[in-house]
């Protein structure tokens, strides 16, 4: 059986400009980000619940730029993505929500 290593974010309540992300656990270690929106969560929800499934990787696609890269925690991503594979294992993503409106996304 495969083992993973854990990639915990933790993703807070809306504050100006953003949600706050939080890498809680990681290879890489901790580190700290800012989750912005192309759109509100709620309307982003009614555009994920309209589209085929095509669609539906490029909107998946988008939250993940969002999530990872846009919100600058893309480096311990990458690092513990490298970490995981020099040891043989998986890393698991560990997203812990606080915000329900943002909850309501297809994560």
């Amino acid at each position: 059986m495969r083992e993973y290593l854990d990639f915990e974010l933790e993703v807070g309540t809306e504050d100006p400009g953003g949600w706050p992300i939080a890498v809680l656990q990681s290879p890489a270690g901790n580190l700290r980000g800012l989750l912005t929106l192309p759109d509100r969560p709620d309307s982003l929800t009614r555009q994920a619940q309209a589209v085929g499934v095509g669609d539906a990787v490029g909107f998946g696609r988008l939250l993940f730029e969002r999530l990872f890269a846009a919100s600058g925690i893309h480096p311990a991503y990458a690092e513990s993505l490298g970490v995981a594979d020099a040891r043989g294992q998986g890393l698991r993503i560990k997203l812990r929500i606080l915000d329900p409106v943002l909850a309501a996304l297809p994560w």
